[in-house]
């Protein structure tokens, strides 16, 4: 009897675990909200939906005829145990609020707690040194002589890494921190040049300019410091910012030149200025309106550049000889991309690395078209075609495969889905590498799963 017992209590649970994997390919997984497809033990004990469960382990939302369902994973008593059961439109909404509050507090915050924005920042103040002070310095003072000259260019280089370095050993330094200093730095050189032609005109000289690059630049990354620390600035919104007025100096340039055969220098000079501190603001409006990573602002940047390359390209191959109408072109073609650059990353958050991998993706798909462009023997027209597309497929194809492997904000319904899974073929060759035992809800060892839902 008791066998018998324990044969039906087998079978019974053969077909509720039959059941439910049926009832799963019915009604195929969605995400809860944006970015999140899953709740996880850390994210739910934060939630106020599932304050009940005390022992969280996950939870995924899926869509019937009926509406939504919640499937809850948990332990009680030691014991896994699952529930289903119908969620409303408001409870969704309700944990979708709390959700995005919690990543606004933390994930786009994109705060490093550890010493790596302290690393980025020295590193930045000694690349800034070697790189532009300790030659420009000296160049500023007029100094003569080989040994005068390259003892101040080793003094200042060296001073780079350690004033910066023994300032802030008992002081922290956040990514916004590190990186609204390089930013300042970088975009200070660009304004002290343009700030001895304002004062000087055509008659400035290289003294002048050296030193007001290096005052004005010294003086625009300690600033940014000191307020990113105030305010308590994000990479995000110092990235946004340093962005803006990049472009807005490029600006700056590009139209007193576009109106004039010869502008004047000292309008040009307040044409760089005055854009460039209309591109700051920009940035920093976007940054709180649309909420950019640094990500972000790296994939605006990149479809800003083609979009200033291609009217190059297309006039180039009209055989235009007109240096005003290159001009006209690149800007508004990159102001063009820079605008669908927002719209294209509203929805979703890039990552620094993703950023990255989207930024050499086009520049591999460029060296594609001058690389299939030196076989074919093209012209130069053609070679300048191939280089924009290819420049252009890497970009799509590299931004398509770094969304296509990490969670969207944006909610996709497909009726097929494949998806390979190498631990499998790994768990298979070592079962004793996989951390989940068989019972264990999250135990995984296939390779390849194909669903269809219907």
């Amino acid at each position: 009897m008791k066998r018998t017992a324990k044969t039906l209590g087998l079978l019974m649970s053969l077909l509720l675990a039959i059941a439910l994997n049926y009832s799963k390919a019915q009604d195929p997984d969605i995400p809860f909200c944006q970015n999140v497809k899953l709740i996880d033990a850390d994210l739910g004990t934060k939630l106020t939906y599932f304050k009940p469960y005390k022992d969280l382990q996950q939870a995924t939302l899926s869509k019937t005829d009926e509406g939504y369902v919640i499937t809850i994973f948990y332990r009680a008593n030691g014991i896994f145990q699952v529930d289903k059961k119908e969620i409303t439109e408001d409870d969704l909404t309700a944990i979708c609020s709390e959700v995005e509050a919690l990543i606004a507090r933390q994930t786009l915050l994109e705060e490093d707690p550890n010493q790596e924005a302290k690393r980025r920042f020295i590193a930045a103040t000694t690349t800034m040194s070697l790189g532009y002070y300790g030659w420009a310095i000296p160049a500023a003072l007029d100094l003569e002589g080989y040994k005068s000259y390259m003892s101040s260019y080793l003094f200042i280089g060296s001073a780079g890494f350690f004033v910066p370095f023994i300032a802030t050993r008992r002081y922290g330094i956040t990514d916004g921190m590190a990186n609204a200093y390089f930013l300042g730095a970088r975009l200070g050189i660009a304004h002290g040049f343009s700030m001895a032609l304002l004062m000087h005109g055509n008659d400035a000289s290289a003294q002048s300019l050296f030193a007001l690059s290096s005052f004005v630049s010294l003086a625009e990354s300690f600033t940014n410091l000191g307020l990113a620390k105030k305010y308590g600035h994000t990479w995000g919104q110092t990235s946004s910012r340093g962005s803006g007025g990049a472009w807005g100096y490029a600006y700056g340039f590009a139209i007193p030149n576009i109106f004039a055969e010869t502008p004047d220098t000292r309008l040009t000079a307040l044409s760089m200025l005055a854009f460039s501190g209309a591109g700051i603001v920009a940035g920093d409006y976007l940054y709180k309106k649309q909420g950019v990573t640094y990500g972000d602002v790296t994939v605006i940047n990149c479809i800003g550049i083609l979009g200033a390359f291609y009217p190059m390209v297309i006039m180039n191959s009209m055989d235009v000889d007109d240096k005003q109408a290159y001009l006209a072109g690149s800007l508004l073609g990159s102001a063009s991309a820079i605008a669908y650059g927002i719209y294209h990353t509203r929805d979703y958050n890039y990552t620094r690395q993703q950023s990255y991998l989207i930024g050499l993706g086009e520049g591999a798909g460029g060296l594609v078209g001058a690389g299939i462009s030196v076989i074919a023997e093209a012209n130069d027209k053609v070679t300048l075609w191939l280089i924009a597309l290819g420049a252009t497929s890497g970009l799509v194809l590299t931004d398509y495969l770094v969304k296509d492997t990490d969670q969207s904000t944006k909610m996709h319904a497909s009726n097929f889905r494949f998806q390979f899974n190498p631990n499998g073929l790994l768990f298979a060759l070592k079962p004793q590498t996989n951390p989940f035992k068989p019972w264990d809800y999250r135990y995984s060892n296939s390779l390849v799963n194909i669903s269809y839902s219907f």
